[in-house]
């Protein structure tokens, strides 16, 4: 695969990718995702005390369904630690990983480089359910943390309809010393609501078209 043709090997350790810092396994699917699926990337991988950087073009690939993809050739080694205190350790460091992972993610969507078919909604969800149940219960009981940190995110957003635009109202109180119009903060919500829903509908309907 590319990345082996490149010149990247077994136990290499990714530090960048196209420029970005990667700390975590979620830092490097994030940037796969945004990387170009047909154009080279560069990487920049620690092997012992040096450091080297490679450039790498994706191989596209068709599956018996004619699905395209492209791949790089990488398989993640995270290795294996066990104890309550390595537990409580992980989610902490996993759960920042999935805040970066979804502050990248909404700027891309702001700034052009993600579109809406990257999103799901209830309909792509369950899906992905019915995926992780066929793989386990471990996997299920880790997509419901997943789904909980995503949704408990995107809920403290400082936009209107979310509790974040209610704080992002309470602290222009508090700034200013007195309270915002209710109508004037009705009317922002209610935009907000609708536009959201918009939002959702678009999302579902992505969903259903990519299941046929």
């Amino acid at each position: 695969y590319p990345m082996y043709e490149a010149g990247i090997r077994e136990k290499d350790v990714i530090t960048k990718i196209n420029g970005h810092r990667i700390s975590t396994i979620d830092d490097v699917q994030v940037y796969m995702i945004l990387a170009s699926e047909n154009k080279e990337s560069t990487f920049e991988v620690k092997r012992g005390d040096k450091t080297k950087t490679y450039k790498v073009t994706p191989k596209k690939e068709k599956d018996e369904e004619g699905n395209v993809s492209y791949k790089f050739g990488m398989v993640f080694n995270q290795g294996k630690k066990t104890g309550f205190f390595e537990a409580i350790k992980f989610s902490f460091t996993k759960i920042g990983a999935l805040c970066k992972q979804m502050i990248i993610v909404l700027s891309s969507l702001f700034t052009g480089k993600l579109s809406l078919n990257n999103l799901s909604g209830p309909v792509g969800i369950y899906s992905v359910v019915g995926e992780a149940r066929s793989t386990g219960i471990v996997n299920v009981f880790y997509l419901m943390a997943l789904l909980s940190v995503n949704i408990g995110f995107i809920n403290l957003i400082p936009l209107p309809a979310f509790d974040g635009g209610r704080i992002f109202f309470l602290l222009i109180e508090g700034i200013k010393g007195s309270p915002v119009s209710p109508k004037v903060e009705n009317t922002i919500h209610n935009i907000g609501f609708f536009l959201l829903i918009g939002l959702m509908i678009i999302i579902t309907l992505n969903d259903i078209l990519k299941l046929f």
